[in-house]
């Protein structure tokens, strides 16, 4: 055996990690032909001259490494991805955050095809939803879930109603004070600390001229025909001529007219709780339902749960209709191979 054939077979054994014992070979079963076609040469990095020295990983090995693990990182977070479309999802994503400027990624992102526009694709998730609530199940199941829903707003709502039923209606009389008309007309964040002035004469006159308030005055009965520009027009004129130990007086006792008029028998905590009150009293029924309700209408509840199941049973096979399918399986494929000869 040649000295370049022992070379090449020493470089094949530390390549492959294989002590080859040339002693135990014929040299005649080791031709050159098998032996120099499985060294290429262009494969290493470069050329093995030190059996100890320790071999490196072909080039093209270490760049195809390379290329695989930086192809899907984001160029911004160096997160890595499996695949490249995760890459877009997180780069549409994260677009506008501190380390994703949303100009880079626009310009990364502009030539990316699309599977369509946002309106085509509402259209088709809107036609999705539309396929899948025809459907006669889902339509019971909504149905139920409908009339349920139904009952807890019905506790809230008669609760409000009858909350606001309490709060009774002024009454306004024939010749009401200019205080009095102060305190009915103007929101509480115009009224006065001291008895009214000309300038509180001024901003309620202007305050009527409102066109909402307009037309709540024409529907509004005051028990006189006397308009109602002039009706404060004369108040205020009484008004002017009272001393102002009385104007304080009867702005004191309007006051306490107006809150008792307005509450009635209800109280400033029967106000603050009115919504939260209801919302308890929903909630106490939806429990009531979910104890009485449902045993008693078991079915079609189970109606609801089971929906999806049952649509699947219906077209389910039992064992008795396999067994005759496959039976009439068996003689098909039998008649087939006897016609053709096979059996």
């Amino acid at each position: 055996m040649s000295a370049d054939h022992t070379s090449l077979n020493s470089q094949v054994s530390q390549y492959l990690n294989i002590d080859l014992h040339l002693s135990d070979l014929e040299q005649d079963d080791i031709p050159l032909l098998d032996v120099k076609p499985i060294i290429d040469k262009r494969s290493f990095s470069h050329p093995v001259r030190d059996s100890t020295k320790q071999i490196s990983v072909p080039t093209r090995f270490k760049e195809l490494e390379q290329s695989t693990t930086s192809t899907n990182q984001c160029p911004f977070c160096s997160k890595t991805f499996q695949h490249s479309g995760s890459l877009g999802r997180h780069l549409d994503k994260q677009k506008g955050s501190p380390l994703h400027p949303i100009d880079e990624i626009n310009k990364l992102r502009a030539n990316v095809a699309r599977r369509g526009d946002p309106e085509s694709v509402k259209a088709r998730l809107l036609e999705r939803r539309k396929e899948y609530n025809r459907r006669d199940y889902v339509k019971q199941k909504n149905r139920v879930r409908r009339q349920i829903q139904h009952r807890y707003e019905k506790v809230k709502n008669n609760h409000l109603m009858k909350f606001y039923r309490k709060i009774s209606i002024p009454k306004v009389p024939v010749v009401p004070s200019f205080a009095f008309l102060v305190l009915s007309f103007l929101p509480n964040s115009l009224w006065p600390s001291d008895p009214p002035t000309a300038e509180t004469y001024r901003i309620l006159t202007t305050h009527l001229e409102n066109d909402d308030i307009k037309k709540k005055l024409a529907v509004f009965n005051p028990n006189t025909n006397i308009p109602w520009n002039e009706k404060v027009t004369i108040s205020f004129e009484n008004w002017q001529t009272l001393p102002l130990a009385a104007k304080r007086e009867i702005w004191n006792r309007e006051q306490r007219r107006i809150a008792q008029e307005l509450l009635g028998n209800l109280t400033y905590f029967d106000f603050a709780v009115r919504k939260d009150w209801a919302t308890h009293l929903m909630n106490e029924k939806k429990e009531q339902i979910d104890v009485d309700d449902i045993s008693s209408d078991e079915d079609k509840f189970k109606l609801v749960e089971d929906a999806g199941d049952k649509l699947e049973d219906k077209y389910k096979l039992d064992d008795a209709e396999l067994a005759a399918v496959a039976a009439a399986a068996a003689a098909a494929v039998k008649g087939y191979t006897e016609d053709q000869g096979l059996s």
